[in-house]
């Protein structure tokens, strides 16, 4: 498969190529209330398409890259009034293959924006009164922002790899995880009230992340909302 976005930035470069090999499984247990399924995979890119770390305003060629991975997800009824959702995430992104020589060169690096793993989990469970509650957790590993290393020069003035002193490095924003909970009340057959509360412990993370500029996360957050049927 070929992905195209046609932008000023990358007009010039090649396009991506995607190719993906993958072995899974499903099961359905619990009297098919609960469903398991679990995948192994490698996907190899070609012409990856990266931001320049010394021009956010460009896009440059950082080679090819290939994802060995595998992942695992469970969702369903444990009994009648306990349900779950989760899922485990393993994936391992490098540079196979980099246009570029030397101490600038990115072969071998962690692909950006991939991270090893990830881990979901939510749940709710309806009390013997017209309550139901729920919780989870979001966990997400570190990341780099970029797979091409960015040149810092001793001195102001343009350099190169070669010159005495510089030094190289890839931004590396550390993991993180955040748990949510809810609480829904049914005050009639018409109409339910819900609180849901995100990142309960107001943890500071990264959500999105850019060779120049980061973006944080949400903070603790609270929505009540009301439901009405008719």
């Amino acid at each position: 498969a070929e992905a195209l976005s046609l932008q000023a930035s990358n007009a010039n470069l090649a396009p991506v190529k995607n190719k993906t090999y993958e072995l899974g499984t499903k099961w359905d247990v619990f009297h098919e209330g609960l469903s398991l399924r679990a995948s192994i995979y490698r996907t190899q890119q070609t012409n990856v398409r990266e931001t320049d770390p010394n021009n956010s305003a460009q896009m440059i060629l950082a080679g090819d890259a290939r994802v060995d991975g595998f992942e695992f997800e469970a969702a369903g009824h444990l009994t009648e009034k306990w349900q779950v959702y989760g899922g485990y995430s393993y994936m391992y992104g490098i540079i196979d293959k980099s246009p570029v020589q030397g101490i600038s060169s990115d072969l071998g690096n962690r692909l950006s924006n991939v991270p090893t793993h990830t881990f979901n989990f939510w749940t709710t469970y309806q009390l013997p009164w017209p309550v139901e509650i729920g919780g989870g957790v979001n966990v997400v590993s570190s990341r780099y922002a970029n797979s091409t290393p960015r040149l810092v020069c001793p001195a102001a003035g343009t350099c190169a790899a070669t010159t005495p002193g510089v030094v190289t490095f890839l931004t590396k924003v550390p993991a993180y995880a955040t748990f949510d909970a809810m609480a829904k009340y049914y005050v009639n057959e018409k109409i339910d009230l819900q609180l849901n509360v995100s990142n309960i412990f107001n943890t500071f993370y990264y959500d999105q992340i850019h060779p120049s500029h980061m973006v944080p996360g949400a903070g603790r957050t609270a929505l009540l909302t009301v439901d009405f049927k008719y």
